[in-house]
């Protein structure tokens, strides 16, 4: 039977190798090349929308929130929402995406934190990088969202885990997913796959890049701290034990 130790360390392999696969294709893969792969399916599927007439945008929406709690990676899904709707297409993912990130984040605070945390129970380090997270609140959510390295998707179901009120997630979910998911939509929906498509794509990357060092940065101060004021709360306590 595997122990909760070993879950848990090969449970890290998993989460470190999807990081980087998601990390890498998204520096490397052209934005263009990303279009050309989904244009066909979602002509096809627009195709279907619009034949269900003043229906079509709800049963996008709809298909978007499920797509979000099963994981489909959002910059495919903002792609897919701008070749279907155009620049239509920047409100109505934002929207999705955000009735997606709450769905997934109650799912996984109602069924997944408890269990989850009886398996961590143990772990000084997760412990304080998770009440690094929840005492963070708006602003470690919000500069979590920009960083490309934790994939949107499974975002929602780590902080679901965390003590970060949901008010404070769902206003940093807004503001964090804004300028990438707009980015997304708007040149999916002008098809732009020249030089200039490839700079921004660029700049985005490095932006993104930059703001997973910080985040680190400043998620490991906070860890060392709450870690330092666990230990000398367990000294505090371990002469009345």
């Amino acid at each position: 039977m595997m122990t909760g130790r070993k879950f848990w360390q090969y449970a890290a392999m998993a989460f470190g190798t999807v990081m980087m696969a998601g990390l890498l294709w998204w520096l490397l893969c052209p934005l263009g090349k990303r279009i050309e792969m989904l244009r066909d399916e979602v002509l096809m599927v627009q195709g279907w929308i619009q034949a269900s007439g003043e229906w079509g945008e709800l049963l996008f929406l709809l298909g978007y929130v499920i797509a979000v709690v099963l994981l489909v990676p959002g910059s495919a899904l903002a792609i897919a929402a701008g070749l279907a709707y155009g620049s239509r297409g920047v409100p109505l993912a934002i929207v999705a995406a955000t009735i997606g990130a709450s769905l997934t984040f109650l799912i996984s605070r109602r069924f997944l934190r408890d269990s989850i945390r009886k398996r961590t129970g143990h772990s000084a380090l997760l412990h304080a990088i998770e009440r690094a997270v929840s005492e963070g609140g708006f602003r470690a959510v919000s500069l979590i969202r920009f960083s490309p390295i934790v994939p949107f998707n499974l975002q929602n179901y780590l902080f679901g885990i965390t003590d970060v009120p949901f008010r404070q997630y769902l206003a940093a979910t807004v503001v964090g997913i804004l300028p990438g998911t707009a980015t997304n939509v708007l040149l999916a929906a002008g098809s732009v796959a020249g030089p200039g498509s490839q700079r921004l794509q660029l700049t985005l990357g490095l932006f993104g890049l930059a703001v997973s060092l910080l985040v680190g940065w400043l998620l490991g101060r906070a860890v060392k701290r709450r870690l330092r004021i666990d230990a000398e709360a367990r000294r505090e306590a371990a002469p009345a034990a």
